[in-house]
């Protein structure tokens, strides 16, 4: 989920395969909802802090993962590992 519109994400989305699915926030509306958005640190640009949601098909949130950076995020595989592992 990301504070930018759908064309920004369309070629992150891209790069990532079918693993992630990205969602565009533009207003930043579901990214407050989910406790993730950041208060601006640059003037006008709102962000969203790195989280992992782990939604079963009713969106019930089944775990979350808050990492320091994006790029310590875990993937996918490693979130449903981790749940395997909790007996989840």
């Amino acid at each position: 989920m990301a504070v930018e519109p759908a064309e920004r994400l369309r070629e992150l989305q891209g790069k990532l395969g079918d693993a992630v699915t990205l969602l565009a926030d533009p207003e930043g509306k579901v990214c407050e909802a989910y406790g993730v958005l950041d208060p601006a640190p640059v003037p006008r640009r709102r962000m969203a802090r790195s989280a992992t949601f782990l939604l079963d098909r009713a969106g019930l949130v089944l775990a979350c993962f808050f990492p320091d950076s994006y790029r310590t995020a875990p993937r996918p595989p490693d979130v449903l590992a981790r749940l395997r592992a909790r007996g989840e």
